[in-house]
C-alpha cells in the first residue's frame, strides 16, 4: 500500500471514531450509542469495511478497537466518561507507529434530549504523528460540527431494517499534513445525514456522496 493510501485510510478511520457523520462520543448509557463489553459493529464505506469492538467497559469509560481493510494493524482508542456526559479519548497512541494528542474538545457530541429540533455543537482538535514506510508524517485536524435532530425514518441496510431518528450535521474540517519537508493544508465542509437506531447506534450515514452503512452487529 502506498503512503497516500495509508494516510487516507488512517485519517478516515480516525474521523469515523471521532464521530464525523457517525455515532461516536456518547456516554455508556446512551440509547443511540450503546456500549457493551465485547460488542462489535461493522460498517462499509468507500469500498472498505471497518469493524469496531468495545472492550474494557466500566462506569468510567471503555476502549474501542477498529480493524480497517487495508491497514495491517488495528487502531485502538480509549474513551472516558466525564460528569458532563462527554467522552474524551486518552492520549495514548491509537495504533503502533501512530501517536495522537487531543488538543481541544468543546461542546457535547450527543445530547440527553433527542427530541426533534434539538441542536448542539462540538469542536475537536487533535495532532497526529505517524511513521509510514519509514517516512515521518505529522497531521493536525480540527473538526467543528453543528447537529440537529430533524425527524424519524425507517431505513434498510445490509444489517436489517431499523426505525431511526435522523440527525443532520454540518462539519468544518481543517487538516494540515506535513511530510518530507512539505506542508499540505486541506479545508473542507461536510454536510451529513445520519440515521440512528435505538439500542444499535448508527446504521447509515451519507456525507457529500459517500455512504457508510451498517453491515453487521453483535451485542
Amino acid at each position: 500500500m502506498n503512503i497516500k493510501t495509508t494516510i487516507r485510510k488512517t485519517l478516515a478511520a480516525t474521523a469515523l471514531a471521532l464521530g464525523v457523520g457517525s455515532a461516536a462520543f456518547a456516554c455508556i448509557d446512551n440509547a443511540y450509542y450503546p456500549v457493551t463489553e465485547g460488542a462489535t459493529v461493522t460498517y462499509r464505506t468507500a469500498g472498505m469495511e471497518m469493524s469496531q469492538t468495545f472492550h474494557d467497559v466500566s462506569a468510567g469509560g471503555f476502549s474501542v478497537t477498529m480493524n480497517v481493510d487495508g491497514l495491517e494493524d488495528p487502531l485502538t482508542m480509549e474513551y472516558l466518561c466525564t460528569e458532563d456526559g462527554i467522552l474524551a479519548p486518552s492520549m495514548a497512541g491509537i495504533m503502533p507507529g501512530l501517536n495522537m494528542e487531543i488538543l481541544e474538545m468543546e461542546g457535547v457530541s450527543y445530547p440527553s434530549d433527542w427530541s426533534v429540533g434539538q441542536t448542539w455543537e462540538n469542536t475537536i482538535s487533535m495532532a497526529m504523528t505517524m511513521d509510514v514506510e519509514g517516512v515521518s508524517v505529522q497531521s493536525t485536524m480540527t473538526v467543528s460540527t453543528v447537529s440537529t435532530i430533524t425527524g424519524s425514518e425507517t431505513v434498510t441496510v445490509e444489517a436489517g431494517t431499523f426505525d431511526t431518528i435522523v440527525m443532520e450535521s454540518t462539519s468544518d474540517i481543517q487538516t494540515v499534513t506535513m511530510m518530507m519537508g512539505m506542508s499540505v493544508p486541506m479545508n473542507q465542509s461536510s454536510v451529513s445525514t445520519t440515521w440512528l437506531a435505538e439500542g444499535i447506534g448508527m446504521v447509515r450515514s451519507q456525507a457529500d456522496g459517500s455512504v457508510t452503512e451498517l453491515v453487521s452487529y453483535s451485542f
